[in-house]
This record gives C-alpha cells, sequence and structure tokens, in this order.
C-alpha cells in the first residue's frame, strides 16, 4: 500500500503535492546584471540572458503560474492545468535540456499525473523515470531525498520493488526532518515485503508507526502503517499480533477501513488491497458483540482471502498464507454460527 501510498500511495499524498506547493512561489524573477546570485539558486537564472534559457523561463514560468491557480483535486492532480503545465515544462526542457530546476519540476508534475485509470500511466511513468534519472546524473545532489522517493514511487507502480528499495535505503539518508518521514519508511516497509524480506518489512513498519506516534500525525496516516504493519505481521507467520494491529488501524480510522480506498491510496499489485480488507474485517469481526454481525464480517473475510488469490495473489508468494486465513476463518465461521435448533429456536426433548 502507497500513500502517494503510499503509503498510496502515498502516501497516497503525498510528498509530491507538497514540494511543488512550497517550490512554486519562489525564484520567479531574474536577477539583474551585476546582481550577486546566491548559491542555493538554479544556475538556470545564471543564463538568463541567453536566447534559449530565456524561452525556456518562459514556459517555465507560464507552468508554474498554471499550476498556481489550478484547485486539486482529491489524489493531488492539477487536472487539466496539470496536462497543460507538462506540455510547457517539455517546451522548457528542449530549450534547456541539462537544467536541473527545470527536469526537478519537470518530473515532479509528471509523477503527480499519473492515476490509475489513465490510459497514458505507463508511457507517463517511464518518462518520469527519465527525468529523474537524468537529473541525478546531470545533478547528483540536486534534491536528493525528494528525486529518490519520487523514483522509489515510480518504480512501485512498474512492480520493480528491488529498484524500490534500492531509492527507499538512499533517500532517508537525505530527510531534512528524519522524525517526520514515517510514511515514507511505511512506503519503504511495503516494498521490502514485496521484495522478500518480511523481516525488515516488519522493523521498518514498526519504525513508521513509532514516528508517526510521536509526530502526533492524523488518525488516517496511522490507520494506514497500522494495516501495513498488519498485514506483514500476517505474513511472518505472527498472526495473534498481526489481528491486534489490524484492530488498532481500525479504531484508528474511527471503526471502519475506508481509508484503504480513499484517495492517494494505492496498491501494487492491486489484488493487496483485498488482503488488507480482509485483515481490516477480521479486525471488525474481533470488535464485534453482536454475534450475526460478527459472523457476517467473517464471512467478509474469507470473500476477501478468496479475492485476493483470484485476482493474482494466487501466483505470487503470499498464496499459502491466504489460504491458511481462508481455512482457520472458515473454522471460526462454523464455530460462531448458530445451530439449527438455535435457530428454530426448538428446545431438545425434556424428561417427565
Amino acid at each position: 500500500m502507497r500513500s502517494s501510498r503510499l503509503l498510496g500511495a502515498a502516501l497516497a499524498t503525498l510528498v509530491a503535492a507538497t514540494a511543488m506547493g512550497a517550490r512554486a512561489q519562489d525564484e520567479d524573477s531574474a536577477p539583474t546584471e551585476g546582481a550577486v546570485v546566491p548559491p542555493t539558486v538554479s544556475s538556470f537564472y545564471r543564463e538568463l540572458r541567453r536566447p534559449s534559457f530565456r524561452r525556456a523561463n518562459v514556459h517555465r514560468r507560464l507552468a508554474m503560474e498554471l499550476l498556481d491557480g489550478a484547485p486539486r483535486l482529491p489524489n493531488g492532480s492539477a487536472g487539466a492545468a496539470g496536462e497543460s503545465a507538462i506540455t510547457r515544462l517539455r517546451l522548457a526542457r528542449a530549450h534547456a535540456p541539462d537544467e536541473p530546476e527545470i527536469l526537478f519540476r519537470l518530473g515532479m508534475v509528471l509523477s503527480s499525473e499519473i492515476g490509475p485509470r489513465r490510459r497514458n500511466s505507463e508511457r507517463r511513468i517511464d518518462e518520469a523515470v527519465e527525468v529523474f534519472t537524468t537529473l541525478r546524473r546531470i545533478a547528483p545532489e540536486y534534491e536528493r531525498f525528494l528525486v529518490g522517493t519520487e523514483l522509489a514511487m515510480l518504480y512501485t507502480r512498474k512492480l520493480d520493488f528491488d529498484a524500490a528499495v534500492r531509492e527507499y535505503e538512499t533517500a532517508v539518508q537525505y530527510a531534512m526532518a528524519p522524525n517526520s518521514i514515517g510514511g515514507v519508511y511505511a512506503n519503504y516497509a511495503e516494498v521490502s515485503m514485496h521484495a522478500g524480506d518480511l523481516i525488515g518489512a516488519v522493523e521498518r513498519y514498526e519504525l513508521a508507526l513509532a514516528l508517526e506516534t510521536q509526530g502526533g500525525r492524523s488518525a488516517r496516516s496511522l490507520g494506514l502503517v497500522l494495516f501495513g504493519l498488519s498485514v506483514a505481521l500476517d505474513r511472518v507467520g505472527e498472526s495473534g499480533p498481526a489481528l491486534e494491529r489490524a484492530v488498532q488501524a481500525i479504531t484508528a480510522a474511527g471503526g471502519s477501513m475506508d481509508i484503504l480506498v480513499s484517495e492517494g491510496v494505492f496498491f501494487e499489485p492491486a489484488c493487496e488491497l483485498r488482503y488488507y480488507q480482509a485483515m481490516g474485517s477480521l479486525a471488525l469481526a474481533r470488535r464485534s458483540a453482536d454475534s450475526s454481525e460478527r459472523v457476517s464480517q467473517l464471512e467478509a473475510a474469507v470473500q476477501s482471502f478468496s479475492r485476493f488469490l483470484e485476482e493474482g495473489g494466487r501466483d505470487g508468494p503470499f498464496a499459502d498464507v491466504a489460504e491458511r486465513r481462508i481455512t482457520d476463518t472458515n473454522a471460526l465461521l462454523a464455530a460462531a454460527r448458530p445451530t439449527t435448533s438455535s435457530r428454530s429456536g426448538r428446545r431438545g426433548p425434556t424428561r417427565r
């Protein structure tokens, strides 16, 4: 689960939108002749008097204006304005192909405008990866943390979990505020799980949970981390602690698992959603004091685990765990369902 994310998905939600907002207002005027340009300002502004760079700056400025004035959709997309900004930034890159500032902005907008139902999403993911890797080759120090986390998200969407792990492993070393990246560690844990490192996934989820708790983050963020930790624990064979974490996730999320299908949260592979929903149903069954509701939630858990297998999980590394969960949950169902005599209200024979 990613909240873009991651966690998303994001995440759902993310570093890309935050970065665009934070950077959209800066560096909008060219330095006057003879002015001293601070070392933190891109070298792009040292070249404004060259015609090609001036044209590039016009397109860059128009792209930022489009994004500044555009309402954001719940998933962080700027809609039509985002598409127009991408076109402008591509033109800017054509005039200044080696300028880090333009490459960074183009990569961030491309990444923020990827949606699960877009027909061109695969091409856009590949373009964003190319832009960020070019930026890293030209300027390795430029926005290391954001470039790394965006590449990790993109590789996650490509199901290249080994590459995503490498990107997160490097990126977290360059976080400006290490105590505020719980969501990043949750995404790191998720791709670690799919790369085969289940123990590392549990450890990173636990670190993410500690960071989210210390930081006083939202119930949504906390709930998503707890759900991820629940799934990871379940897959390492700790079914009891896994269910406890799932109950905590449901509690943090206000008594439901709607956060799993909220904007900005995505699952790769998509069938993973069903496993999370199955754990959520088991948690709701555990929380319920009503016998009929408990039966209903246990039935929903069996259905979700089955759909996980049918929608692709049967070919993955966690099929055996899901099948065991189906067997165990069916046993709970058999014990929880009322007997024929209790349903009809009949009593057994009495002695005279």
